[in-house]
């Protein structure tokens, strides 16, 4: 997903092209700040969008008077909102196949972006694209680990944690040494040490903990029963995210258990998948995702898979596993893209119930 926060829509049309992602699904989003709900008019999907001769696409944001005439794809932004974020989502990219975000154009141009006769004309004048950071994005499937318990963040973590204990039994900076007594190498071994290592257990789980009471405390997870319940999506969607990207709520715990879980590969929608998350936000690393390319069907030419959630995964073939031995309890998300209709998300309802650990049915 690559984010553009701030790009501002006063100064006449905001203009973006690039070259569709080879990937499941891709569709592009804008959130104004103080709207009460996210608009599906602000929304476009990857079959909405018309293409060039080429295979590019050429993107307009504008307000409606300042739409220009030759603008096909186009998102309209309110009269009144002066800046947006801008949101690309690409979905499951092809393996081994990176794409570039689009180039992007706003401010003074904006006017002769209006004015233009035509596509190629703005193209034309339109000069040198705003540079952005990050611009080469995904190389082939990997899973965006960007919570609390992301690798790239334990070790900051950890760091954190040991300076904040260096400085608190450091004689130079720190009066606890004092506290404890006279500081010389054998007190300093005997009690700082174990002091200072059950500090740094009880400061490691309170963090953990923390963030483990934030996300059973979620509007979608309270009052849920572990590997029963079942919360079903509202249709209108949900105010942080996009309004036709909805999700099923399903509680697991697997640490006695495996879980099995029963969906629909496609339904009356146009993409779904599976993941886990630990309660601690912590992704486990292996076998942690499924979509709908990648899930065996329950039977030949099916429309329904079975999936189990499990700490010891049988690796059997056309078995659906995710491996939850890192985080064996959490939530398990089911994702629904634009489903066709509030019955068909009743319709697609997946089931969950537990089963003795290595049984398959």
């Amino acid at each position: 997903m690559q984010v553009l926060p701030g790009i501002p829509l006063s100064e006449g049309p905001v203009l973006i092209h690039g070259i569709p992602p080879r990937c499941r699904y891709w569709s592009v989003q804008l959130f104004l700040p103080g709207a009460t709900t996210n608009s599906q008019a602000q929304c476009l999907r990857d079959q909405e969008f018309k293409l060039a001769y080429d295979g590019s696409f050429t993107l307009v944001l504008s307000k409606i008077a300042d739409r220009p005439k030759w603008a096909v794809n186009w998102i309209e932004v309110p009269a009144t909102a002066s800046r947006c974020i801008f949101c690309l989502r690409a979905y499951c990219p092809n393996v081994g196949e990176a794409f570039l975000t689009p180039d992007v154009w706003f401010g003074q141009r904006g006017e002769a972006f209006r004015t233009a006769a035509s596509e190629e004309e703005a193209l034309a004048t339109a000069g040198p694209a705003e540079v952005l950071g990050d611009r080469t994005r995904v190389y082939g499937m990997w899973p965006a680990q960007n919570g609390t318990g992301a690798p790239q963040r334990r070790l900051a973590q950890v760091a954190a944690v040991n300076a904040v204990l260096l400085f608190l039994f450091d004689p130079a900076c720190s009066p606890i040494p004092n506290i404890l007594g006279h500081w010389n190498p054998l007190p300093n071994v005997t009690t700082t040490l174990p002091i200072a290592a059950l500090l740094g257990v009880l400061m490691y789980k309170a963090a953990f903990a923390a963030v483990r009471l934030k996300y059973q405390n979620l509007n979608g997870s309270k009052g849920l029963i572990p590997n029963v319940s079942v919360a079903v999506p509202d249709p209108k969607g949900d105010l942080k995210g996009h309004p036709c990207h909805l999700y099923y709520t399903l509680p697991y715990d697997a640490r006695t258990v495996d879980v099995k879980i029963e969906g629909y590969l496609r339904g009356g929608f146009t993409y779904t998948s599976v993941h886990c998350y630990g309660w601690s936000s912590l992704i486990p690393d292996n076998g942690e995702f499924r979509y709908d390319e990648t899930l065996c069907p329950e039977s030949e030419g099916s429309d329904r898979f079975v999936l189990y959630i499990t700490t010891k995964p049988t690796y059997k073939g056309g078995v659906n596993e995710i491996d939850v031995s890192q985080e064996p309890t959490g939530l398990c998300l089911i994702r629904l893209i634009y489903p066709d209709s509030k019955d068909e998300i009743e319709r697609c309802k997946p089931k969950m119930h537990a089963l003795a650990k290595g049984k398959r049915d």
